[in-house]
């Protein structure tokens, strides 16, 4: 440890200074309320314009070709976006 803090002081002068601060809490992020009219599709990738589903496929490779099938006006500022499953869960990471 003293190693360390030499290092940092010859480096840097007089060291650099360590936050003793306590970490924010950050609120878990909800589900948006746009996403609750596309109940069922689930683990879909999803083609919308405004809130109309316009193209749906498992893929996005699918989608891709399902998006160049439609017409170009129909595909004009269309959003692609791939529908989570809703859960609880949540992933911690460990290492």
């Amino acid at each position: 440890m003293r190693d360390l803090l030499n290092f940092r002081r010859r480096r840097y002068g007089r060291g650099v200074p360590i936050s003793r601060q306590p970490v924010a809490k950050v609120p878990p992020v909800r589900r948006p309320p746009a996403l609750d009219g596309l109940d069922g599709l689930e683990g879909k990738w999803v083609a919308r314009v405004g809130d109309e589903v316009i193209a749906v496929a498992d893929t996005s490779r699918e989608l891709a070709l399902v998006m160049h099938r439609l017409d170009h006006r129909k595909r004009d500022g269309a959003v692609v976006e791939f529908v989570r499953p809703s859960s609880d869960a949540f992933i911690v990471g460990l290492g």
